[in-house]
């Protein structure tokens, strides 16, 4: 019997009614990748209003079929494509966009099928829902692109994903890059991101992986040649799991040119979520979805940084990942927003709003496990600047801060003693 498509059912089942009276009438669909032809359609997102060069907005269209044929400003189909793009650097591994949802009727939806192409192109075997505005149905159609697109009926049977599981994981990784690469040069600055994640995957292949499971102590060392399950690895009543990637020393990724001309050295943190759906996948093909995660978090860091440095600056403001989920979905999506130094948390709930279609009051933060700022104070204190922020209600203000404890002096020179001395007995 052949394997078919899913959609998340505690998310489409209100999804009509709450779009009932809005002026929304396009946006995204985000799935799994796909396998076999097999997708689980997870949620979707409306595309942001669209908005001219001056950042006014543009008037809003009612006709959806007028809405995609809208060259006003940008064409939509652009900005609409523009959306998918920067949806999927927001998702958690194992998520992208896989189609698009349209508010018309069926027979309006079969119309749409030339004007969706150009939506539709970087998108494999994509999908695509009619809701129609005064039934509220739902249909989900398959898209067939060609000569002469079509939209076929496409079945697709509801799913509570109570199988699912988070994975998550910290990698900790020293980046070296040529200091030319942070000028003007737009040669060096478009190679460098793909340069970081290439080796960034080498790196992380090269480590051994643990499984630590919801947190309790112990990591089981994976076999990467064994075909077992998550399913045969984790208990039945476990919610998350970590994978970690294990090697001696330092994981160094070496980024500088060929010209062996001045450089820096950067530590780049990157906490990654999975969101696995089903747990009959191999452990093995998990930890490929993670290194690819990781990997493709790290060029977004480098290419942001890149283009975030000006003139002839040698520092490089690398951003961190503010990971938060959207209340409501029943699945553990944990989505990220890149925010540099300087901003906070808020930032990026508001931009993950606007992008995801969803309330900014409505996001939970991140766990102090998977709290990518909380885990840069605390191990990497000084690579990432924190931003100022007043003294909690109990503590006393700069200006009557008390003088550090000789003894703790102490202990900080004898600490920092030790953490040179290792490498070199190490090296022995």
């Amino acid at each position: 019997m052949s394997k078919k498509s899913t959609y998340n059912s505690p998310f489409f089942n209100s999804f009509a009614t709450r779009l009932h009276g809005t002026q929304i009438r396009f946006g995204a669909l985000v799935g799994s990748t796909l396998n076999n032809g097999q997708r689980e359609i997870i949620f979707a997102a409306a595309t942001p209003p669209q908005q001219n060069e001056d950042g006014e907005p543009i008037p809003h269209i009612n006709d959806v079929a007028a809405l995609l044929k809208s060259k006003v400003g940008t064409p939509f189909t652009t900005w609409a494509v523009q959306h998918a793009a920067a949806i999927q650097k927001l998702l958690p591994g194992g998520l992208e966009p896989c189609g698009c949802f349209v508010v018309v009727d069926e027979a309006g939806a079969r119309d749409l099928a030339p004007v969706l192409s150009a939506v539709l192109k970087n998108i494999k075997e994509p999908l695509v829902l009619s809701i129609d505005p005064s039934t509220k149905k739902l249909t989900f159609w398959q898209y067939v692109s060609g000569a002469k697109p079509t939209l076929r009926s496409a079945t697709i049977k509801p799913e509570d994903h109570k199988d699912a599981l988070l994975v998550w994981s910290v990698a900790s990784v020293d980046i070296m890059m040529s200091c030319p690469s942070l000028d003007n040069d737009s040669k060096i600055n478009d190679t460098l991101p793909s340069i970081i994640e290439k080796n960034v995957l080498e790196a992380l292949t090269a480590c051994s992986c643990g499984l630590t499971v919801d947190g309790k102590p112990g990591v089981r060392i994976l076999d990467m040649k064994s075909e077992a399950t998550v399913s045969s690895l984790v208990p039945q009543d476990c919610e998350s799991i970590c994978l970690e990637f294990l090697r001696s020393g330092t994981c160094l990724v070496d980024g500088r040119n060929a010209d062996n001309t001045p450089c820096i050295r950067h530590t780049l943190l990157i906490v990654s979520p999975v969101l696995l759906l089903r747990r009959n996948a191999e452990i093995r093909h998990v930890v490929e979805m993670m290194r690819k995660s990781i990997c493709s978090s790290a060029h977004e860091r480098v290419q942001l940084a890149v283009e975030e440095t000006e003139g002839d600056t040698k520092v490089l403001q690398l951003p961190w990942r503010a990971l938060c989920c959207p209340q409501g979905m029943e699945l553990s999506i944990w989505c990220g927003d890149y925010c540099m130094p300087d901003e906070g948390i808020e930032s990026a709930k508001e931009r993950l709003g606007q992008l995801l279609g969803h309330p900014q009051s409505m996001f939970d933060d991140a766990p102090k496990h998977m709290n990518e700022r909380k885990l840069l104070d605390r191990n990497h204190k000084g690579t990432y600047e924190s931003p100022v922020t007043a003294p909690e209600p109990n503590q006393s203000s700069s200006s009557g801060k008390a003088p550090v404890p000789a003894a703790a002096c102490a202990a900080a020179v004898a600490a920092l003693a030790l953490a040179l001395l290792i490498p070199l007995l190490l090296r022995t």
